[in-house]
C-alpha cells in the first residue's frame, strides 16, 4: 500500500492490536498487556472543491458522503464515521474545505485484531490534521476521542485497550481500576521471539460476548460484596474468597477474570524487573485455557489450532479478542515462517506479524 503523493493529501496509518494478556479485562476495570500489530488501517484524504467529505470503504465496498454544512447524524447503530465527525465538531473543530477519503487496509475485519477501533483511531486523527486548524493529538487523547467515538457513543460494552494500543504503540501495560478511560500505562519490552496470526476461518462475535461476561462478573461481584464487603475486582483477593464461593458455578467467570488478572499482573512484573519473560509461552497458554474453559470465549475451531500450533513447536497460542471466532495468536521462539507454512496446510490463512507503531501520518 504506497501512499498517495497528490498535491495537499494527508495520509494516517493506524494499526491493530494484539492482547498477549488480560482478554475482558479493560472494561471490568482491571490490568492488560496489549500492543500495537504490524498490520494496519489507512486513510487517505485528498482535497476537492466541493464542501464535503466523499468517504471510500475499500475494505468493505461502501461510500458515503458528509456534507460539511450539515451536523453528521449517527442514529444508525455502529456508525463511528458520523459520530467521530460529530464529536470532533462538538470539541471545537471547523471543516471548511473538502475532501475524497479512501479508507482502506490490510487488517482482517472480525477477527479479534481491533480493525474497527483501529478505524476510530485513524479516523480521529485524520479529522485532526484536516481541520481548518489542525492539531497534532497526543496519543491518549487521541485514543480517547476514538474511545468515545466508538464505545461511548453507542452504549458499548467495551473497553479502551483497543484504542489505546493502536494510538500509542509497541507494549504497554494498561491498568484501568480509575476508570475505563483513565488508564495507567507502562511501556513494556518487547519480548524476542516471533509471532504468527491465524485466522481461523469464523467471525467473532463481539458485543453478546462482551456484554454476557461482563454481566455474568459484575453479578457476582454484587453477591460477594455482601459478604466481603468489597466491590472492585482490582481489590479483591482470589486466595480470600471462601473454597464454596470459588466452586460455586455462579461465580466461575468472576474466579476467571482473577486468575487473568494475576496473571497479568505476574507478567508485567517479571518484564519490568529482568527485561524479558521465558514463561511468557506458557502464560499465554495458561491465559487461552482459562478463556476456553472458565469464560467460554474460545470455541473447537480456535482450540484445535491452540492444539496444532503447541503440536508444531509454538511456545504459546491463544484466542484473541472477544472470542467465539476470530484469530489465534501464536507466539514462536523462532522459525514462526515454517510453522506458520505448516499451519496452513489445512488451509488456515497465517500471517507473520510484529509489534509496531502506533498511530501516525505517513509521509509521503
Amino acid at each position: 500500500m504506497e501512499p498517495i503523493t497528490s498535491s495537499g493529501s494527508v495520509m494516517v496509518r493506524a494499526p491493530g492490536r494484539i492482547c498477549l494478556l488480560g482478554e475482558h479485562q479493560d472494561y471490568l476495570g482491571l490490568e492488560v498487556i496489549s500492543g500495537a500489530l504490524s498490520l494496519y488501517v489507512e486513510l487517505i484524504a485528498t482535497p476537492i472543491e466541493a464542501r464535503r467529505f466523499d468517504l471510500h470503504l475499500k475494505s468493505v465496498s461502501r461510500n458515503r458522503t458528509f456534507l460539511l454544512d450539515q451536523n453528521p447524524d449517527h442514529s444508525e447503530p455502529r456508525d463511528y464515521l458520523a459520530s467521530g465527525l460529530r464529536l470532533m465538531i462538538e470539541a471545537g473543530y471547523r471543516f471548511s474545505r473538502g475532501y475524497r477519503i479512501e479508507i482502506r487496509g490490510n487488517l482482517p475485519i472480525g477477527k479479534g485484531v481491533s480493525s474497527s477501533s483501529a478505524m476510530c483511531v485513524g479516523w480521529i486523527r485524520l479529522l485532526s490534521l484536516i481541520a481548518d486548524q489542525p492539531v497534532e493529538l497526543d496519543p491518549l487523547t487521541n485514543a480517547r476521542m476514538a474511545f468515545e467515538t466508538e464505545v461511548v457513543a453507542f452504549r458499548e460494552p467495551g473497553g479502551m485497550q483497543d484504542h489505546v494500543a493502536s494510538a500509542f504503540g509497541g507494549l504497554v501495560h494498561m491498568d484501568f481500576r480509575n476508570g475505563r478511560d483513565r488508564p495507567v500505562l507502562t511501556e513494556l519490552p518487547i519480548p524476542a521471539g516471533e509471532w504468527i496470526l491465524v485466522d481461523s476461518g469464523s467471525i467473532k462475535e463481539t458485543l453478546g460476548m462482551l456484554q454476557c461476561i461482563r454481566s455474568d462478573v459484575e453479578s457476582a461481584l454484587e453477591r460477594l460484596a455482601l459478604t466481603e464487603h468489597v466491590s472492585h475486582p482490582a481489590r479483591l483477593e482470589l486466595s480470600r474468597i471462601p473454597r464454596a464461593i470459588r466452586r460455586d458455578p455462579l461465580n466461575r467467570r468472576l474466579i476467571a477474570t482473577l486468575i487473568n488478572r494475576n496473571l497479568v499482573r505476574t507478567c508485567r512484573d517479571r518484564m519490568l524487573t529482568t527485561g524479558r519473560n521465558d514463561r511468557l509461552g506458557a502464560m499465554i497458554n495458561t491465559h487461552h485455557r482459562i478463556l476456553s474453559t472458565m469464560l467460554g470465549s474460545s470455541s473447537e475451531r480456535i482450540d484445535r489450532l491452540c492444539t496444532a500450533a503447541l503440536g508444531l513447536g509454538a511456545s504459546g497460542a491463544k484466542v484473541i479478542g472477544s472470542g467465539g471466532g476470530g484469530c489465534v495468536l501464536v507466539y514462536a521462539a523462532a522459525n514462526s515462517r515454517a510453522l506458520a507454512e505448516q499451519l496452513s496446510v489445512e488451509g488456515n490463512r497465517c500471517v507473520s506479524i510484529r509489534i509496531g507503531d502506533g498511530v501516525h501520518r505517513v509521509q509521503g
